[in-house]
């Protein structure tokens, strides 16, 4: 297994023991109070090898592709918890990637996609699991709609529906810190402009015209 945030030898041990029983419980912990390892469930005990704080690990490419399979085997469990890890180290790979690419091989990169790709059959069903007219259910819906993007490699459309954040300034139709930050980790310098210009027109025309009466204007 290659390096992992805190070296547990142990990890291919619970990525293999999870395509048999199942990622755990994902509403642990019960209550606040210290657990030993072995208390934790599958899921967190891979978690903590594979994320610390937005870095990702070469190991992290060898565990998604175990975690898309524990999805596919267990499509009755709601996966929820497990995709908004899926969708933290993708807003986490444009960054980590080109440091850790020397330690993988094509092959890793290969499988690592794929997997993902994978997921696009089990995602709708996933999907009707959640109620979008609670915050709760609706982020984990927005969450879903990322991994999708993300799947299908639509690197962008998944950072920004993943982030659950304003993209613009409703009342200066500037970019939000979290549309300039997505965008400058992607390269991308032209969306928040072609945004920005369609607000302020929007806007522009809004002045232009809110004093007159309702029956006037025109849409």
């Amino acid at each position: 297994m290659l390096s992992s945030c805190y070296g547990d030898p142990r990890l291919p041990e619970y990525l293999e023991r999870m395509l048999v029983e199942g990622p755990g419980d994902y509403d642990w912990p019960p209550a606040p109070r210290h657990y030993a390892l072995e208390e934790f469930p599958l899921w967190e005990r891979v978690w903590g090898q594979i994320w610390h704080q937005g870095d990702i690990y070469p190991a992290t490419y060898i565990a998604v592709p175990v975690l898309c399979e524990v999805v596919a085997r267990f499509p009755a469990v709601n996966h929820a918890t497990l995709f908004s890890q899926l969708v933290m180290i993708e807003h986490s790979r444009p960054r980590f990637e080109p440091l850790i690419k020397p330690h993988l091989t094509e092959s890793d990169l290969h499988n690592y996609q794929a997997a993902l790709e994978s997921l696009l059959p089990h995602l709708p069903a996933q999907l009707r699991m959640h109620d979008d007219a609670t915050p709760h259910g609706l982020e984990d819906v927005q969450t879903i709609l990322a991994l999708m993007a993300f799947a299908a490699g639509q690197q962008w459309a998944g950072t920004l529906l993943g982030r659950h954040y304003p993209l613009l300034d409703l009342d200066t139709g500037e970019p939000s810190p979290a549309l300039e930050d997505a965008a400058n980790m992607l390269g991308r310098t032209d969306l928040p402009h072609n945004l920005k210009a369609q607000r302020q027109q929007w806007w522009n025309s809004f002045n232009a015209h809110k004093n007159e009466p309702f029956e006037d204007l025109e849409f």
